[in-house]
């Protein structure tokens, strides 16, 4: 049977949003002198768009570590504020609103114990405006929407983009050449060809990060064994991603799009066989972490301190094993379990802005004749999601929050076509768990949405894909059938302008910046 694996990864990174209290007053010791207060505290913006801000001091003589605390407030103490231990000049704080005043203090540590604080430095990040980059092609144009507003990417044609990203100004692109099966980016139009190692193809695509001044692209080859291969490159530099002994000979996929703090990157996925085995599997810009056997990590989302990773593991039972671990520990302390939820799979996960945690997924108990059933959670509390008529089963993939709203994707399967391909590609969208019909251009009939094709900001949720209409019960929608680039906000149905280009059109995923 399977389950729900949770991991929550932290970071260096710290969100002001959603820290973590380790501990509020410091202790001391009697053994040897504590250290003084540092001096020269300073609080100063770094990234306005990305909420960072970066807290320097000069370094104190006999301290072997520094402790940050900090507060949504004019000031703050080692008892009011949130700590973090560990830390070193300069500290970059992430995740932190707009239009809020944040203070800082630090103090100094030795084995003696944690000296006095230093003097409260504070900021306030001015209010900025968001753009919402949409990613996709006007065949054969790669092409992105910034806030509706095409912009046709470099001079090449033959290209399809499919991942984006963006840092200050500078607005990166993943894409692929389908024709001569390679790997490109673009930043800012200029296009860097992706090279494979020796032996490996192209096979699939997957996501663009820039994270501590490096840009990460993740991509699966495939070896001349048709062994499925992960693959990163870091600033066009290619390496096949490691994967456990024991795995060695075992396809590896990756799924979703990498996340991203502001100086770490992770791509995230699985080794499998056909037969089952395998591992869960994340690499922290390119260095491998292990999860669980058997399982398969299926989404990720930051949420201040930490990077949150959604999944599956197998079961012993029907009822689910999952929840929340430091994966920096040795152990996995779960404090979440979704055991009420038996036989269920997690394929989504989104983070509210007061920091609560929703999934959407299925449940199923695995009979030979299932069907599965489309969940979606607050927290571990489970809410089944209804079915259209004529449907006996459904997933549920994609999960945003904006607004107070939580909205769901998934697709729906009758019990008569379950096992086979045919299945018609009509997407339902759920929001606050009641189905609400998804808005089609006229004359289509069907849709395609992938994972990583809706995110959220403040108030709104975007969802990107492409729609046509294929004939009878025709799965996919082919690249010579015609198609249109969509994208929904809040659920209401857009399409970006083409300009002068006429060819078949896609949307294949939205990004919000500053998010």
């Amino acid at each position: 049977m399977k389950g729900v694996l949770l991991i929550l990864a932290a970071v260096t990174i710290v969100g002001a949003a959603f820290g973590c209290a380790l501990s509020t007053s410091p202790g001391t010791s009697s053994s040897a002198a504590v250290p003084s207060a540092p001096s020269g505290i300073s609080a100063t913006a770094v990234a306005t768009g990305d909420g960072e801000v970066s807290v320097s001091w000069s370094s104190v003589s006999g301290a072997t570590s520094y402790n940050l605390y900090w507060a949504a407030a004019s000031t703050v103490t080692t008892t009011t504020g949130t700590k973090v231990a560990g830390v070193s000049s300069p500290m970059v704080l992430n995740n932190i609103p707009q239009g809020t005043q944040y203070s800082y203090i630090v103090t100094a540590t030795n084995s003696a114990g944690e000296g006095p604080a230093s003097a409260v430095a504070s900021s306030t990040l001015p209010t900025t405006t968001s753009h919402v980059y949409i990613a996709g092609w006007i065949y054969p144009y790669p092409v992105y929407w910034r806030d509706g507003v095409l912009h046709r990417i470099g001079t090449t044609s033959g290209y399809w983009a499919y991942s984006v990203a963006v840092s200050g100004t500078d607005v990166y692109v993943m894409g692929a050449d389908f024709a001569n099966a390679t790997y490109v980016y673009w930043k800012n139009d200029a296009m860097t060809t992706l090279p494979l190692p020796a032996g490996v193809s192209f096979k699939f695509s997957y996501g663009i990060a820039v994270a501590g001044g490096h840009v990460y692209v993740a991509a699966v080859g495939m070896n001349g064994s048709g062994q499925q291969i992960p693959l990163l490159w870091t600033d066009g530099v290619v390496a096949e991603l490691p994967v456990p002994s024991a795995d060695a000979s075992d396809n590896a996929g990756m799924q979703g799009n990498i996340v991203a703090t502001a100086n770490d990157a992770y791509a995230y996925g699985a080794t499998y066989t056909n037969s089952g085995g395998g591992h869960s599997l994340f690499w922290k810009n390119g260095a491998l972490t292990t999860g669980q056997s058997g399982g398969w990590i299926t989404d990720g989302t930051v949420s201040g301190t930490y990077v949150l990773l959604a999944g599956w593991e197998p079961g012993t039972t029907t009822s689910s094993v999952g929840g929340y671990s430091d994966i920096t520990t040795s152990a996995q302390t779960f404090v979440t379990d979704l055991a009420g939820s038996p036989g269920s799979l997690v394929d989504g996960i989104a983070v509210s802005g007061s920091g609560g945690v929703y999934l959407a997924g299925e449940t199923n108990d695995w009979s030979p004749n299932p069907p599965s059933r489309p969940v979606y959670w607050t927290g571990a509390t489970p809410a089944a999601l209804p079915l259209p008529s004529g449907y006996a089963t459904a997933s549920a993939m994609l999960i945003a929050v904006g607004g107070g709203d939580v909205y769901i994707v998934g697709y729906p399967v009758t019990r008569s076509n379950f096992w086979t391909s045919s299945n018609p590609m009509t997407p339902l969208l759920w929001k606050n768990g009641s189905l609400v019909t998804l808005q089609l251009p006229s004359g289509d009939t069907a849709a395609e949405i992938y994972p990583g094709e809706m995110t959220s900001r403040s108030t709104d949720v975007y969802l990107v894909g492409r729609t046509g209409a294929p004939s009878g019960t025709s799965f996919d929608l082919n690249y010579n059938l015609a198609t249109h680039a969509v994208y929904w906000k809040n659920g209401v149905l857009n399409q970006p302008p083409l300009g002068a280009l006429t060819g078949n059109s896609a949307a294949n995923v939205v990004a919000v910046w500053p998010n």
